[in-house]
């Protein structure tokens, strides 16, 4: 751990929205386990994958069309220096977000998370 950064303040507040994403996702986790079981779980599946092709797919038009409209004349460097390495807890938000998040759905808290966004 000697070879890790420390935490700045913009790692801090990168590790509370990866935090806040985690929690989000871990209930959209617990949602879809409880769908595995039902008949309508393999149609929404489907449906899923292919609104998230779909919006791959877009996203990649959008930026290569802006990428053609707007050219940036400046060209990436060949060999970047090598960053230090990311802080530990800024690496551990995200899983321990969605922990928290199937956690607390597990616990019946679900509605009331959703609630207060």
């Amino acid at each position: 751990m000697e070879n890790r950064r420390k935490m700045v303040l913009g790692d801090w507040f990168n590790g509370a929205w990866l935090c806040i994403i985690g929690l989000y996702l871990g209930l959209v986790l617990h949602g879809l386990s409880q769908l595995v079981g039902t008949a309508i779980f393999w149609p929404i599946l489907i449906f899923i994958m292919i609104m998230w092709g779909g919006m791959c797919l877009f996203d990649n038009v959008i930026n290569r069309f802006f990428d053609w409209m707007f050219p940036n004349g400046i060209k990436p460097a060949k060999n970047p220096p090598a960053n230090e390495r990311k802080p530990l807890a800024r690496l551990l938000s995200l899983p321990c977000g969605i922990v928290l998040g199937v956690f607390l759905a597990e616990l019946g808290l679900s509605d009331t998370l959703l609630f207060f966004t």
